[in-house]
């Protein structure tokens, strides 16, 4: 009776399809509409199901329901928690279904869930240009998307100016960025009484999600990674301005069978990872590392850190303080990207886990208990000790030395320092913060979820790790400059400044300084001291785009703390460097 009634089910679905935004392999069917309330982003290796609500992986979506990897499971689960002050209310929302937490719904903040547009959109860099999904990304602009202005009128209208086909440079188009990138945006109006944490009240926090990937013909590095793109925006409806907030990349990866997974971070990949050190059920001797990093943490401003205050008022002030730092947020190399003197983009600043039913590392309940995830601490609010937790063993390594807001912060690979040792189901929290939400000043932030899979499985964690490093260098060219190792050398374009560290640093008396440029311009490179006073112009003239070294000789300067300062145009990047006699 069972097989008839599924075959009946079939046949009806199959004589009278019910969604006709049904997608295949990422690609848009000739259906009416590209739209729809879940979407199965299938371009690559790593194949995400998600909904209009946040929700990743743990999204139903022509019977996928996982995220998965080579046809086997590889995420069950993904989203976010965000925690922050209003006024004196400390709060804390998420969407982490396999925690149960579910504080989103479909919209814009005030829209009902129910409204027609509440869709995920999608396009593709296979779209025939102002077709279909060109022409309802209309909709995804009056829900807040980006998109290319061509005739910089402000208004998104993607129409064929020249009759000729194809699209031009002053004509608009969508924000694609890869293959395949999905948009949607949802708040968190999900009333109290539904709510795990039942007393937390919605604070009028508006998300707009971006999620994009590369197909596999692309570039065969990126076929192992989605893209996540979210712009956290405080509509001002319940306080002006939210302090102290910390947003977390938290994940419930289940690479194969759940029950015998490790976890680990690293800190100079800004990285969390579930991994496994022997064969797993379903993946076999070749078991997956799946890992979540952080490309673009939300942008703060710090006296002392990433600015020097020079009117005392501890507020950057453009023009009057000195830029120490500088943040960004790449936008693709057709949107460009926001320059912010100044501040600094937070990087991991904590790695945690937890798992299920364990007293002071299970999910979390209450609003405290998550928020203490977020700040690196176990979910009671206390530290955990590298030398006693039980969970963790620390090999050739002083244990006292390890930062144990890092979890597992060890080499699995040499097996040295800070390890997991039992294997379990796990959820990842990926943190970074303390940050400001003012009202209508959106903070994004961008992670990525990657799979490395090798012959075994450490091998597998050291090829994640290697990919891993390949994304973040890709993110830094603003998604248009292939790192090198791809293949695609003899077509690299250099499509953003950048300043880097100089080396080595400390330095006596010398070191150097390396930086590019898009395009010609008049450029500076300058050396102030700490009181802002310069000290000497390393360039000062006409430079074509491309890339640049140049040394600095402090021989005839004090030890101490000095900064580094490159304009050109309306770019600014400022960075410390320490001589050391």
């Amino acid at each position: 009776m069972k097989k008839l009634f599924c075959f009946i089910v079939l046949m009806t679905w199959l004589i009278f399809p019910q969604n006709p935004s049904i997608k295949t392999n990422g690609k848009k069917t000739d259906f009416n509409t590209s739209a729809s309330e879940t979407y199965l982003l299938d371009v690559n290796r790593l194949k995400m199901p998600l909904d209009n609500s946040g929700v990743l992986a743990d999204a139903s979506v022509l019977g996928n329901s996982t995220a998965t990897y080579d046809g086997q499971i590889a995420i069950y689960s993904a989203g976010f928690i965000i925690s922050g002050y209003s006024g004196a209310l400390m709060w804390a929302n998420a969407v982490a279904s396999a925690s149960r937490i579910q504080d989103y719904q479909p919209g814009i903040v005030g829209s009902l869930p129910s409204d027609p547009k509440n869709l995920i959109y999608v396009v593709s860099v296979n779209d025939p240009p102002f077709g279909t999904s060109w022409n309802e990304w209309i909709n995804a602009v009056q829900l807040g998307a980006d998109f290319y202005d061509g005739n910089n009128d402000g208004i998104y209208n993607p129409i064929d100016l020249n009759s000729n086909g194809v699209w031009d440079p002053n004509e608009d188009k969508p924000d694609i960025l890869g293959d395949v990138t999905t948009y949607t945006v949802y708040n968190d109006a999900v009333t109290s009484n539904l709510r795990r944490f039942s007393d937390v009240q919605p604070q009028g926090i508006e998300i707009r999600q971006t999620l994009f990937a590369y197909a596999n013909s692309s570039n065969s590095t990126l076929e192992n990674t989605i893209f996540v793109r979210y712009k956290i925006i405080n509509k001002g409806t319940v306080v002006p301005q939210m302090d102290s907030v910390y947003f977390c990349f938290w994940a419930d990866p289940d690479v194969g069978n759940a029950d015998d997974d490790l976890v680990g971070c690293d800190t100079i990949l800004n990285a969390g990872y579930v991994y496994h050190t022997v064969a797993d059920i379903l993946f076999g001797t070749a078991a997956p590392t799946v890992l979540t990093t952080v490309l673009q943490g939300p942008y703060y401003y710090k006296a002392g850190e990433t600015f020097i205050d020079i009117n005392g008022n501890n507020i950057f002030d453009l023009g009057i303080d000195t830029p120490i730092d500088t943040a960004y947020n790449r936008k693709g190399s057709l949107l460009g990207f926001d320059v912010l003197p100044g501040a600094a983009n937070h990087n991991m600043t904590s790695f945690a886990h937890y798992m299920q039913s364990h007293p002071t590392q299970g999910d979390p309940n209450t609003r405290f208990e998550a928020r203490n995830y977020l700040i690196g601490n176990n979910k009671n609010g206390d530290l955990i000790d590298p030398c006693t937790w039980d969970f963790g063993s620390v090999i050739n390594t002083n244990c006292s030395t390890i930062n144990p807001h890092y979890m597992y912060s060890g080499n699995p690979v040499q097996n040295v320092g800070w390890l997991n040792i039992v294997k379990t189901d796990q959820r990842t929290l990926v943190n970074s913060g303390p940050f400001v939400l003012k009202e209508n000043e959106p903070v994004v932030v961008m992670g990525a979820f990657i799979v490395g899979r090798k012959d075994d499985p450490l091998t597998s964690l050291s090829e994640g790790k290697r990919i891993t490093s390949y994304v973040r260098s890709f993110y830094k060219s603003n998604f248009g400059q292939y790192p090198l190792g791809t293949g695609k050398e003899n077509n690299i374009q250099i499509n953003s400044f950048e300043l880097s560290q100089n080396y080595p640093n400390p330095f006596n008396p010398v070191t150097t300084i390396n930086y590019q440029l898009p395009v010609a311009g008049h450029a500076t490179l300058k050396i102030f001291d700490v009181l802002g006073k310069e000290v000497s112009t390393l360039v000062n003239e006409i430079k074509t785009g491309g890339k640049y070294s140049v040394e600095f000789d402090g021989s005839q300067l004090s030890s101490g703390v000095y900064f580094y300062e490159l304009r050109s145009g309306n770019f600014a990047s400022v960075k410390k460097l320490l001589l050391m006699k």
